[in-house]
């Protein structure tokens, strides 16, 4: 993929940070589980997105993700996972 900067990105190393995030992703439902501080992980994940909403622009799904990250950020500590 070209980036704003007119660089390309191999497919790979793109959908291995993608894969990387996903899994931090799911990774904050055991959190809030475990009582743990999600939230803080959260923000690095939403730094993240929004970096790589960035830098890709056309890619609509990543601006859908990071607006629900934001939601969830949004409720807080009195979001209940489903």
């Amino acid at each position: 993929m070209i980036t704003v900067y007119n660089s390309e990105v191999n497919d790979d190393v793109l959908a291995f940070n993608l894969n990387r995030l996903k899994n931090q992703i799911f990774h904050l439902l055991p959190s809030n589980e475990e009582g743990e501080d999600w939230l803080k992980p959260l923000d690095t994940i939403i730094l993240e997105v929004a970096g790589l909403s960035n830098l890709f622009p056309d890619n609509i799904k990543l601006f859908e993700l990071l607006t629900k990250l934001e939601g969830l950020k949004a409720q807080g500590k009195d979001i209940e996972f489903k």
